[in-house]
Parts: C-alpha cells; sequence; structure tokens
C-alpha cells in the first residue's frame, strides 16, 4: 500500500509489475461497468474506460497509461455486450477515445512531472 501511495504522490515509482497489476484491474473493473451499462444502453463503447486510463496513469506513469489506452481501445472494440459490430461509428468514437484519452494522459503526466519538480524544490528550501 505504501508503494502505491507513493507513486500516487509522485515520491517514488510504483514497480512495472505492480502497475501493470493495477492497470489490468482497473480494465477489469471498467469492462464491468461497461457490462453494467450495456444492460441499458448497449452502445457504450469507451466511456468506463476513461477513468482506468486517468487512474493507471496517475500511478504508473505515461507508459501504463499508454498501455491501458491502447488495451482499453481494444476491448471496446472486440467485446460486444449486444448485438452490434464493429463499423464505422465505433471506429470513429475508437479516434474519440484516443483523443481524449491522450489528453487525459498528458495531463496527468503533466501534473506528476509538476508535483515532482515542486517536491525538489520544497525539500532543497528545507535541508
Amino acid at each position: 500500500m505504501d508503494e502505491f501511495r507513493r507513486g500516487w504522490h509522485g515520491v517514488s515509482d510504483v514497480s512495472p509489475l505492480a502497475s501493470l497489476g493495477f492497470a489490468a484491474s482497473c480494465l477489469a473493473l471498467a469492462t464491468a461497468a461497461r457490462w453494467g451499462l450495456a444492460q441499458i444502453r448497449p452502445d457504450v463503447f469507451f466511456t468506463p474506460y476513461l477513468p482506468a486510463v486517468f487512474f493507471a496513469t496517475a500511478l504508473g506513469g505515461l507508459r501504463t497509461g499508454v498501455l491501458t489506452a491502447v488495451a482499453a481501445s481494444a476491448l471496446g472494440i472486440i467485446v460486444n455486450f449486444g448485438n452490434t459490430t464493429a463499423d464505422l461509428p465505433r471506429i470513429v468514437l475508437m479516434f474519440i477515445f484516443w483523443l481524449v484519452g491522450g489528453l487525459t494522459i498528458w495531463g496527468v503526466a503533466q501534473y506528476r512531472s509538476i508535483v515532482t519538480r515542486e517536491r525538489q524544490i520544497a525539500k532543497r528550501l528545507i535541508e
């Protein structure tokens, strides 16, 4: 738990295995949420995966966020909870997901770098 807290605060990096495990659990949880939403409206393909991308990036960093976004887009295309097929609207929605996910990943990575820099400045001032 301390490793996750240090990764969340940007003090140190989380091990790759732990960050990939966390990303996989986020994707599993998002897929379960997508299944629940598909009971109401089956054409929700990528929306539940945005929080997974956000949290995986916040904990694991840029690479983990990109891997999570790629896996989420694959899940959005491949996994069907209704009688829909991978048609042109779903492909367009995937590109929109990539745009929003990319902006989310960039924003979280930017935030992490600012927090790390400010933490180093504060540490030097305290010393």
